[in-house]
């Protein structure tokens, strides 16, 4: 199909430039949170062949379980990962084009289940929700720090798309509610719980558009639900180690952690977190919503797109507020619920932006400035891409020492380093990824080199001696005089 160039297209080109150089220089800078390198050092061992696919492997030190595999999460993300690294290496780009791949999947499929919900006139409207999604502050940060989320977003999607389609073809329904409970069981195998929320779609579905029937929609809940739940019964009769690791998991990591380790004091976190990122949609469309009653003399709860805008933040809602359940609470947990919050905003506000196209359909002028902007924007935003690598975004001072030590101590697999330096997750990381070289807390151990921080009044173990090199936050200390 031949792409036709009007205000459309300039409009999505623009999107996507804007999406671009909010997102991308900054995925493409060094410093990366602590979690996000963590990933992608796991991914690059089981790439290396360090670590089984239900045992991911971190390093000789990591044993919080009861053997060293990091089983921190479900290790569908890790696996996807390790193939960026087995096609481009062990260089920092590998997850950081892993992340670039997850986006421009999220992006492709908001825009699929937008078309597949749209008739041809509304589906050119198509930069709209990818305009409000880019527009979330965390979405950026989410793909720029290598998070889980990203690929678990991916999955939900698909996930959704499928419940859509079940109930635009009839004559496949139930396939396509097996489908999306196949996306269900690997959301789950990437982020556990968080991969659960498009088992509510079907009935979502009802409660909203009253069709096709509350039978057919309890029925296609039972089938996504059953379906992953089948995966899973096959896979711990099947496999011990899948059986091990999925245990320690759902005991541990999730029952025990939700019990004894939470991360905020009050279940409205989740609540204030979401609606702090969802500031600029809440403002145009309130914008929109004002522009409607007073200039137009319409309102926009009554309008015929508004029971879509309904269902997708529904949707939304029901993948974010269940957090709320437990204090183990962060903003980037409810990433994978965002596209369908901007999906359903774009369905809100969708009847003024059209009426306001209309009176530009006909403005030659307009449409030549837009094509101006989208390419000038787009220009823009491949310069500023560029230029970013080899940048900084966080952590320079810290990156330095982590090279800096690398390179010192290269033909070495471990170092001694003092409590306080082990804790330092960040540089612990940062040595990890670089130079495959893990630390050794053990006050009893004697490794050939030992690390402390810079102006630490902690004892220096003894027959260590200060290395001539000086860093920005830490001192090297080795066996030789």
């Amino acid at each position: 199909m031949q792409l036709q160039f009007n205000k459309h297209t300039y409009l999505l080109i623009l999107v996507l430039a804007i999406g671009t150089l909010i997102i991308v220089p900054g995925l493409l800078m060094e410093g990366m949170f602590m979690d996000g390198q963590q990933y992608a050092f796991v991914a690059k061992n089981y790439a290396n062949g360090k670590g089984t696919f239900w045992f991911p492997f971190l390093s000789q030190s990591w044993c919080t379980a009861p053997h060293s595999g990091f089983l921190e999460h479900p290790p569908l993300f890790y696996f996807l990962e390790s193939f960026s690294f087995k096609l481009f290496g062990n260089s920092i780009y590998a997850e950081r084009v892993f992340s670039l791949i997850m986006l421009v999947l999220n992006g492709f499929l908001i825009r699929a289940i937008w078309n597949l919900v749209t008739n041809k006139e509304i589906a050119k409207f198509t930069w709209l929700p990818l305009f409000f999604f880019f527009g979330i502050p965390i979405v950026a940060w989410v793909f720029q720090n290598n998070m889980i989320e990203q690929t678990l977003s991916v999955f939900t999607l698909l996930a959704i798309y499928f419940v859509l389609r079940a109930f635009k073809r009839k004559e496949q329904s139930f396939l396509f509610f097996a489908f999306s409970g196949v996306f269900v069981f690997l959301a789950t195998l990437t982020k556990g719980l968080p991969g659960l929320f498009p088992i509510a779609a079907p009935i979502i579905y009802y409660l909203v558009f009253k069709k096709p029937s509350l039978a057919k929609s309890i029925l296609g809940t039972l089938i996504i639900a059953v379906v992953p739940a089948m995966i899973y019964f096959l896979i711990i009769k099947l496999s011990a180690d899948a059986n091990e690791n999925l245990s320690y998991y759902v005991k541990e990591r999730l029952l025990n952690r939700i019990k004894n380790s939470p991360s905020t004091d009050s279940r409205f976190f989740i609540l204030g977190g979401l609606i702090q990122e969802l500031i600029p949609i809440l403002l145009f469309s309130f914008m929109t919503w004002y522009i409607s009653k007073k200039k137009m003399g319409e309102n926009l709860f009554k309008s015929s797109s508004v029971k879509w805008a309904l269902f997708f933040v529904a949707l939304g809602l029901s993948g974010s507020l269940p957090l709320m359940l437990t204090l183990v609470q962060n903003k980037f947990y409810f990433f994978p619920a965002l596209p369908f919050i901007a999906i359903g905003a774009s369905f809100f506000v969708l009847p003024v932006i059209k009426k306001l196209m209309e009176v530009f359909e006909y403005k030659p002028v307009f449409v030549k400035r837009l094509k101006i902007a989208a390419f000038i924007a787009a220009g823009v935003s491949l310069v500023l891409c560029f230029t970013s690598i080899g940048d900084y975004k966080r952590d320079e001072k810290v990156i330095a020492d982590a090279r800096a030590i690398c390179s010192l101590v290269s033909n070495e697999k471990s170092i001694k380093v003092s409590g306080d330096v082990y804790h330092k997750w960040n540089f612990q990381f940062y040595v990890l990824r670089f130079g495959d070289i893990s630390f050794d807390p053990s006050p009893v151990s004697q490794q050939l080199f030992f690390i402390e921080l810079k102006n630490s009044k902690n004892s220096i173990p003894l027959g260590y001696f200060p290395v001539k090199k000086e860093l920005n936050e830490f001192t090297l200390y080795t066996l030789n005089k």
